[in-house]
């Protein structure tokens, strides 16, 4: 496995080396390199080997010359488009609100509970690379399995700890740290976790929980409040792109794209110990 700080920007397409293949805006798959291999899509028949001779990012045409691909580096975003949903997953808008306001950086110890599609978790690792570690835990032993297949996969091994737990049972506490930066919770209640988690909690450390209902941050909320939380927030994180276009009379207008429009996903809650 290459090592997981050159991982998002390794050009080199080797063999057992996990790269996206684009369609089109809409099938985007990762795809296993593998010498003398082949895979069949609806543009023809691949070879590995013409992939693998190739620089990612590049126009790769099938065996008959006809149809492409284009072969693209695995970065956070683009495996978010292409894995198998196993959960509801969270999108660039709120991953990018979620890893700034917890303060991720190079180094930082991250835990998080509720693994599901590992969608966050990927770009979580990104962030604390190269020396950093994120801890995540998921009580469903099929998704635990299945993501800590995908991280080494990736080869992001060195920089992830995967286990099947129930933090509401088990609580956080970890042989790999005596204490987080941030605490990440996608839990149906994550306020009869946030007790717990603020044990393994550093002084002046971050929290967030992820609820897609407004009942259950008001909860939360009571709870961050009860244990004398600071800063308590609840963001909502919507992404409303606007087109410039030119009407009939030649006058440019200004139009919401609807297509590319993202709206209710969940409540973001932050708060600090």
């Amino acid at each position: 496995m290459q090592p997981a700080s050159c991982l998002f920007c390794d050009k080199s397409a080797n063999p057992s080396k996990t790269i996206m293949i684009y369609e089109n805006y809409n099938a985007i798959k990762p795809l296993v390199l593998k010498e003398h291999g082949f895979f069949n899509n609806r543009f023809g028949l691949f070879h590995h080997d013409r992939i693998i001779s190739t620089p990612l990012g590049s126009k790769v045409k099938e065996v008959k010359e006809k149809g492409y691909i284009y072969t693209l580096t695995t970065t956070p975003e683009l495996w978010t488009k292409g894995i198998s949903m196993r959960t509801q997953i969270l999108y660039r808008a709120d991953i990018s609100m979620i890893i700034g306001n917890l303060n991720i950086r190079p180094g930082s110890i991250v835990v998080e509970a509720g693994t599901g599609s590992a969608s966050l978790s990927i770009s979580i690792i990104r962030s604390l690379l190269p020396h950093g570690k994120l801890f995540t835990f998921e009580f469903n032993p099929g998704r635990a399995e299945e993501a800590k297949n995908e991280f080494i996969q990736l080869g992001l091994e060195n920089n992830v700890v995967s286990e099947c737990r129930d933090v509401l049972e088990n609580g956080f506490s970890h042989a790999g740290y005596t204490e987080a930066d941030a605490v990440f919770l996608d839990l149906p209640c994550p306020w009869n976790a946030v007790e717990k988690a603020k044990e393994i909690l550093k002084v002046e450390g971050n929290l967030c929980t992820f609820s897609p209902c407004i009942e259950q941050v008001q909860k939360t909320c009571q709870m961050l409040r009860k244990l004398d939380f600071q800063e308590i927030k609840t963001v909502e994180t919507l992404i409303r792109p606007y087109q410039a276009r030119t009407n009939e009379k030649g006058n440019l207008s200004i139009q919401m794209d609807a297509e590319q429009e993202r709206l209710h996903t969940g409540y973001l809650t932050f708060a600090i110990k």
